[in-house]
């Protein structure tokens, strides 16, 4: 059921993107195009959240008409209100400047969801235990392009969490456990990237190299501290036909007093896809994901996919014994033909686990 509705959806979307398009009488289609606005309605179904509703909206553009080597930027935007009575809105703009001079990622959501908690580590079981929070987050990034494909700058990150309610029996009451108490967290740091994809929405060549440290301190209004690096390395390979086969390694490292819902997760829509996001979750993780591209009939492709990771409470306590595996297949609908940005539908499966998942932009 939880499938076949989701079929329904990605068929559905598809058609409503179309009709939106004629509707408003757009030109046609071509490469020389610098921007395009286009909404689509959604509709989901999850067993945490119950059928869910909302729009999500897309603008992409350029900021030079003149300069054909700018790269294309992006805002997007989703609401979704589900018959939990839940919440959830984001903002994700993306730009690039004339000549990619500088790059600007900012993140704005809001969200009141139900979660699970199924502990700290890389072994917990099966078993787990409801919450509700209402988190708020302010997300963002300047970069300087230095060389062709080389960036750096600065990132700002600050999470409002309230934690709602919790089993008066559980883990968070039995265990003094970072972030059961919700509050702030805030903190700056430094990234510096290499990008030399042929595509940021849908790379079929090149690579791609981001490092990030981020410091959270009291001083900076946070109530936790704590440091946090990631190491995000990406790898693209044009095959035959268009095919594509895409490569990760991702690797993340915390120390301090971290609460619990900025802990390294696994699981969710791009990392370790077929386990629930925070299924694992500890002060560092590791992950290496593959994934092959193959494209089908018109705008529909296929995807193939496989992850292998863990989690772990210091960099020397990994152990190849403790690795999890997941993997699975996904469809996609391109739904711009001068950008590649996609609808992308997966199944994902894990030991005793598996998840559907429905977004429009690549796992990575």
């Amino acid at each position: 059921m939880r499938l076949l509705s989701t079929l329904i959806i990605l068929v559905f979307i598809g058609n409503q993107v179309l009709a939106q398009r004629n509707r408003y009488t757009l030109p046609p289609d071509t490469t020389e195009k610098k921007s395009e606005f286009f909404w689509f309605p959604l509709i989901m179904y999850a067993p945490e959240t119950n059928f869910a509703f909302g729009l999500g909206e897309a603008f992409t553009f350029k900021t030079s008409r003149k300069d054909s080597l700018t790269r294309p930027s992006k805002i997007t935007g989703t609401q979704l209100y589900t018959l939990n009575k839940q919440l959830l809105a984001n903002l994700l703009s993306d730009i690039y400047t004339n000549s990619n001079k500088y790059h600007i990622l900012s993140y704005i959501s809001f969200q009141r969801f139900p979660n699970r908690f199924y502990g700290i580590g890389n072994n917990t079981d099966k078993t787990y235990e409801k919450y509700d929070a209402v988190f708020v987050d302010f997300k963002n990034t300047f970069e300087r392009k230095f060389s062709k494909s080389f960036f750096a700058g600065i990132t700002q990150n600050y999470r409002y969490c309230d934690i709602i309610s919790y089993l008066s029996y559980g883990e968070f009451a039995k265990k003094n456990i970072p972030g059961e108490n919700g509050g702030h967290v805030s903190g700056f740091g430094l990234n510096a990237s290499f990008d030399n994809r042929d595509n940021v929405f849908y790379p079929s060549k090149g690579n791609y190299l981001k490092f990030t440290w981020m410091l959270y301190d009291k001083t900076l209004g946070s109530n936790y501290n704590f440091r946090n690096y990631t190491l995000d390395l990406r790898k693209y390979i044009s095959l035959y036909k268009e095919n594509i086969l895409a490569l990760q390694l991702y690797f993340e490292h915390g120390n301090g007093n971290i609460p619990f819902h900025m802990l390294s997760q696994m699981g969710g829509t791009q990392l370790m896809r077929g386990f629930f996001q925070g299924r694992f979750r500890d002060k560092n993780v590791v992950a290496f994901q593959a994934e092959a591209r193959i494209p089908v009939w018109k705008r529909f492709s296929l995807a193939v996919f496989g992850s292998v990771g863990e989690v772990s409470p210091g960099i020397n306590q990994f152990a190849l014994n403790k690795l999890k595996i997941t993997g699975g297949t996904g469809i996609r609908f391109r739904l711009l033909k001068t950008q590649k940005i996609n609808v992308r539908l997966d199944a994902g499966f894990g030991k005793d686990s598996y998840g559907i998942y429905l977004d429009f932009s690549e796992a990575f």
